[in-house]
């Protein structure tokens, strides 16, 4: 099993833990290997052709694509990438595990326990690829943000969740993790708003309630008191 890690640090790994380095070593494969591990139907070659190699003519960027195919292949091992008919591409299904699809699942089945671990961080923070079509740009940002979105929200149902039963300091911890997702004034209210109808005794048994009042008393995001 392939590990793909895309929230956060990119990492891409075999199940024994061996990275493999020569395909973090090519950006443009890279992202063709994680455009395909994300998608959720075969992609047709000349739509991965022209979000990849949009600068090249026909029989340059399809070259191009059986260059790189050829190399994750080779990479990866068989039975990993493959293709339902000469004109469509794709993984294998249970050959790549990848954490933003696991991310997403979690969240659609309300494990937001296990979501948020997932969630380490920005999908593809900070990855760049020359020569791609914008569109593949507009593709990154937009899984970014709605992961993002998803994280926050599970963040915010968790501390909800906690303050409803009595727990004011898992319900702190939750809202302070939505708030490191996302610093944003929805997110710093959260925060002051589960500060705020903590009762005294709270404060004192736990750290996140003592350091969240000590804040906002203080002024530096508004007041809790």
């Amino acid at each position: 099993m392939i590990e793909l890690r895309t929230l956060g640090e990119l990492q891409l790994q075999r199940s024994n833990r061996r990275e493999l380095c020569a395909i973090l070593a090519q950006p443009k494969r890279l992202a063709l290997l994680t455009y395909l591990a994300l998608s959720t139907r075969w992609q047709r070659r000349d739509s991965v052709v022209a979000l990849f190699w949009p600068d090249l003519d026909t029989d340059h960027a399809r070259g191009a694509l059986r260059q790189a195919l050829r190399f994750l292949r080779r990479e990866l091992g068989p039975g990993v990438l493959n293709g339902r008919s000469e004109e469509e591409l794709g993984l294998q299904r249970g050959t790549l595990w990848c954490d933003a699809t696991a991310f997403e699942r979690a969240c659609d089945a309300s494990r937001l326990g296990e979501a948020l671990e997932l969630y380490r961080g920005d999908f593809l923070d900070g990855f760049f690829v020359s020569g791609a079509a914008p569109e593949f740009d507009q593709w990154v940002t937009a899984k970014r943000a709605r992961l993002k979105n998803l994280a926050v929200e599970a963040a915010r149902t968790r501390a909800r969740r906690c303050e409803a039963q009595g727990d004011g300091a898992a319900a702190m911890r939750w809202a302070r993790r939505a708030f490191e997702v996302e610093p944003s004034p929805a997110t710093q209210a959260l925060m002051q708003t589960v500060c705020g109808r903590a009762k005294p005794p709270a404060w004192r048994e736990s750290p996140e309630l003592a350091l969240a009042r000590a804040w906002f008393s203080a002024g530096w995001w508004g007041s809790c008191a």
